[in-house]
């Protein structure tokens, strides 16, 4: 359960995919593991993707395409909040990644 980087690539390159979609498919994988714990690997994953150029994060809010590019001194902010990971309420802003060749 270390290396996630492969899956948050792979599901980000075929589309834009919410931070709570990682939580989502890990915790089905593995649905005894420490939450904390998932959530902090994935964190880190998403920060080491995102600085290395294989991630950009996008907001949104009504999954029709409108998300607009996160400025870069908003992500850590943004990545370390745990409601960032959360599924949004109908029409409530979200965070979604994508691969820069999508």
């Amino acid at each position: 359960m270390d290396n996630f980087e492969p899956a948050i690539l792979d599901l980000a390159a075929d589309d834009y995919t919410g931070l709570w979609e990682f939580v989502w498919a890990e915790e089905a994988k593995n649905p005894d593991c420490d939450k904390s714990e998932l959530f902090e690997k994935l964190q880190r994953s998403v920060r080491g993707l995102l600085a290395d150029g294989q991630l950009s994060i996008y907001r949104g809010s009504t999954f029709t395409g409108e998300e607009k590019l996160v400025p870069a001194g908003e992500i850590t902010a943004l990545i370390d909040g745990r409601r960032s990971w959360e599924a949004p309420a109908t029409g409530g802003g979200h965070l979604r990644v994508l691969t820069p060749d999508a």
